[in-house]
């Protein structure tokens, strides 16, 4: 059975790529840099950053609640 996806490219262009995540991390959580000094630095918004911050803190296999 196929499960039903929204429209549109299955690998959009935007976002941030998965080699330059663990930068990012770094750069907020142990520098200490501002989110959206980090986003503006990358060329994404701050809440694609936020997003990564969450998606890296939560251990592999948790949903979330």
């Amino acid at each position: 059975m196929i499960k039903q996806r929204r429209p549109g490219p299955k690998n959009p262009a935007y976002g941030l790529p998965a080699s330059e995540r663990p930068t990012v991390v770094q750069r907020v959580v142990e520098q200490k840099e501002l989110l959206r000094t980090v986003a503006a630095a990358s060329g994404v918004s701050p809440e694609t950053i936020r997003c990564i911050l969450l998606h890296a803190q939560k251990p592999c296999g948790q949903q979330e609640a």
